[in-house]
């Protein structure tokens, strides 16, 4: 679930965004300290965050750490203010009260459209894993699926850029998965590469002719690993 940030948040305002939030199925996290929002948001992709005006008078330069960092860069900034006529650089709308929410709708559906999305297809994968992690803080939408079929419907919905596959699936073989992929990818849009535990000639061989561009191997993390996929660890 997409979260929400809301920083220093006061009750009244406090309770009508996390009421938005909720009706549009956002994950709305409440934090006194923005310094704290600045860590949390810079592992985890939010689709919004929430800044009191109070809160860029106290942490001057926090705006320019959001919009400078991967996982942060696409988030739409809403600072919550009496005063409508001052948007700093970087927000993307001003809200004095429940009504100027209904504004919003239309900012966060173009602000994630820019996000890269990644399908993981692992059974062994997990959301605090540090190749999943590392995703996200490059600022990718990361989808996890724990069989073929579930990656397939993943690659189907989210138009990912890019697609890792573990070498031993529990659905189907992983040439088959590629091909699959491929079938709804004719042009090879999709970067896709196969994650094993150690090196593997004939499966290597056997993904590659099923259109597989490359394969991974262990730490995923690794900053060679990275660099084929395109990544460059900024955090």
């Amino acid at each position: 679930m997409p979260r929400a940030y809301i920083a220093e948040p006061s009750g009244f305002r406090a309770a009508v965004i996390k009421d938005y939030c909720l009706r549009r199925h956002l994950e709305a996290l409440c934090m006194q300290n923005p310094e704290r929002v600045l860590e949390e948001a810079l592992q985890s992709n939010p689709a919004v965050i929430f800044l009191q005006a109070s809160v860029l008078q106290q942490h001057q330069g926090l705006i320019g750490k959001f919009r400078s960092a991967p996982a942060t860069r696409n988030a739409a900034i809403i600072l919550l203010s009496s005063r409508l006529d001052v948007a700093p650089p970087g927000i993307n709308l001003v809200v004095e009260s429940a009504a100027g929410l209904a504004q919003l709708d239309p900012i966060i559906q173009r602000m994630q459209s820019n996000v890269p999305r990644a399908v993981v297809v692992s059974a062994f994968v997990r959301a605090n894993s540090p190749l999943v992690q590392t995703l996200t803080a490059s600022g990718y939408q990361v989808f996890l699926a724990a069989t073929g079929s579930k990656g397939l419907k993943h690659a189907a919905e989210q138009t990912p850029r890019l697609v890792l596959v573990d070498g031993k699936l529990m659905d189907m073989p992983v040439p088959d998965f590629c091909r699959r992929l491929r079938e709804g990818d004719p042009k090879r849009s999709v970067s896709l590469y196969v994650l094993l535990p150690k090196p593997d000639g004939a499966i290597e061989q056997a993904c590659r002719d099923a259109t597989a561009d490359g394969l991974l191997l262990p730490p995923f993390h690794d900053p060679k690993n990275l660099a084929l996929l395109g990544i460059t660890r900024n955090t």
